[in-house]
């Protein structure tokens, strides 16, 4: 990143729906970036907008029509991959990860409970983490949050991106 002006010490990673669940599970399980030669600290912050789930071996119920065959196609049914393919998973055992700013919309209970799940696992393993349930959003306006500038998500991704 340096070679194009940019600060090493500044990379955000973030991702809406699928792409959260991505960049979480690359935040957390420290197989992705060590194949770089990185470290999970070495992400300023993460900042995972309305995924369907951090934890693939809790069946999601709303949606489920949708989703489950989306997780089946990419991870598999075997259970020990559902299990690794879970960010959950990798926060409950990794000591070295970066800052996680979680934003959820209210109308999808199933993701609210899969996010504090997420958050409280972050905690317990001594990492940084706070939860934004955003009210009266669809799943299509937490993405247009992002990039919204007068909207509560961008608001608080540039509070991180000023820090």
């Amino acid at each position: 990143i340096s070679k194009y002006g940019g600060d090493r010490g500044k990379i955000v990673l973030s991702g809406h729906s699928a792409g959260a669940h991505l960049a979480a599970l690359i935040a957390t399980d420290p197989r992705y970036l060590n194949a770089h030669n990185l470290q999970p600290n070495f992400l300023r912050a993460v900042i995972p907008n309305d995924t369907a789930s951090f934890d693939f071996t809790d069946p999601i119920k709303k949606g489920r029509w949708f989703v489950q065959p989306l997780i089946d196609e990419t991870f598999g049914t075997d259970n020990a991959g559902l299990v690794e393919a879970s960010p959950i998973t990798h926060a409950r055992t990794n000591k070295t990860l970066p800052r996680f700013v979680l934003f959820v919309t209210n109308e999808r209970p199933d993701a609210v409970a899969q996010t504090q799940n997420f958050h409280r696992a972050i905690i317990a393993s001594g990492g940084k983490s706070e939860t934004h349930v955003i009210e009266g959003n669809s799943h299509r306006e937490m993405a247009k949050g992002m990039f919204d500038a007068n909207s509560a998500i961008s608001k608080e991704i540039l509070k991180v991106l000023r820090d």
